[in-house]
């Protein structure tokens, strides 16, 4: 938007209103009120926030700004009121030397044109310190008369004394004597003379008579203690005393080392899922917190698992391994509701992947047999997703393990 037209009114008193910020002011304070009215060519007055910068130049065009300031105000029938030098201070002798033109520009568009040349009455800025006069102080930073230096910068008179003082005149008559006065009082006393000197010793008289004993003086001082004497000879040693109490018991020690696996049971042996487990995006294989059984060295065993398994995700799997002791034969092979490959596995930690159904519970059945060799141990199910999912993927309650040694 080009706001280009500044009404007559608005113009006539631009002047008027610098003037006015400067005559309310007591201390000329270095602002200026301003008021303008604007005016869109086709819109008419602006009306709301409104964006206005003002600039003083030493040109009526071209040149750059000697001072310039952007205000935010609102606009009430486009009249805009500002304060200026609140946001930007302006320089002292802003407006001493020569003409001074301001200049608009709204809401970002260019600088009206032409410039306002501004009367001379804001110019009165530099009698500021005029305000020094009858009742106040002046602050001067020296003081010439008629051209010619009378107090320096140090606050010294260095104009001429002429005339200070007039010459004196000549010494007149001696008056009458005046009548005597009253006797004063007696002065204190003077000081002491100082001491004559000492006269000639007297003759020796006789001695006199002895005189009575006098009173006992009090006790001296306790003398220092003697060296101590050799130890005597050891005394025989007395009956022994009663036992004392029983003192508090001392701090557990640490557990000891835990003993070799015992051989294990005959018979049969199971193990169920009190609780569900879950793996959530990971293809780490973990093992079972339920799910597995102990042999012994040299043992031969069959095992079945019946596993329910489950998902949220849309394309849900599952990987499934059996770890058995050191030297073990293992093979296994599964099957369920969403893999029906029965692709046999070997080898303990051998893993396969089973796929499952989407947003349900599957199962997955499992038989396999281990024989040990001469180590015993225990055999373990392990299983994590096959493929990273952050959905999590469950082995849930009441699967089981069970196992048979032949």
């Amino acid at each position: 938007m080009r706001i280009s037209t500044l009404l007559p009114s608005a113009r006539a008193g631009l002047a008027a209103l610098l003037l006015a910020g400067l005559l309310h002011g007591q201390s000329a304070p270095n602002l200026l009120h301003f008021q303008a009215r604007l005016v869109h060519n086709f819109d008419g007055p602006l009306s709301g926030a409104t964006s206005v910068t003002v600039s003083v130049y030493d040109v009526p065009s071209g040149g750059a700004p000697l001072w310039q300031e952007r205000q935010s105000v609102n606009a009430a029938n486009g009249v805009v009121n500002l304060l200026l030098g609140s946001v930007s201070a302006m320089p002292a002798g802003l407006f001493e030397g020569g003409d001074r033109y301001l200049a608009l520009a709204v809401n970002g568009d260019g600088e009206m044109a032409p410039r306002q040349r501004i009367a001379a009455t804001p110019f009165a800025r530099r009698a500021a310190n005029a305000d020094d006069v009858a009742g106040r102080d002046i602050t001067p930073h020296s003081v010439s008369i008629d051209g010619k230096l009378v107090i320096n910068a140090l606050g010294e008179w260095v104009g001429s004394t002429a005339g200070w003082q007039a010459p004196a005149g000549p010494t007149g008559p001696a008056g009458p004597p005046g009548a005597t006065g009253a006797q004063g009082s007696q002065g204190l006393p003077g000081p002491a003379g100082a001491v004559g000197p000492q006269g000639p010793q007297g003759v020796e008289g006789s001695q006199g008579p002895q005189g009575p004993q006098g009173e006992p003086g009090s006790q001296g001082p306790t003398g220092s203690q003697g060296a101590a004497g050799a130890a005597g000879a050891v005394g025989p040693a007395g009956a022994v005393g009663p036992q004392g109490p029983a003192g508090p018991p001392g701090p557990q020690g640490a557990p000891g080392a835990q003993g070799p696996q015992g051989p294990a049971g005959t018979g049969d042996t199971k193990a169920r899922k009190a609780a569900s487990e879950s793996v959530t995006d990971s293809t780490s294989l973990q093992n079972d917190d339920d799910l597995f059984f102990s042999v012994g060295a040299n043992e031969a065993w069959s095992f079945d698992a019946f596993l329910i398994v489950s998902s949220a995700s849309s394309n849900p799997d599952i990987r499934l391994a059996f770890t058995a002791p050191a030297g073990s034969t293992v093979k296994w092979a599964g099957s369920g509701n969403g893999n029906t490959s029965n692709q046999l596995v070997s080898g303990s930690g051998a893993a396969s992947s089973f796929n499952m159904s989407a947003n349900s519970a599957d199962y997955i059945r499992i038989r396999g047999t281990v024989v040990t060799a001469a180590t015993g141990g225990t055999v373990q199910l392990m299983w994590a997703q096959n493929n990273t999912n952050t959905n999590p993927t469950l082995v849930e309650a009441n699967s089981y393990l069970q196992a048979s040694k032949f």
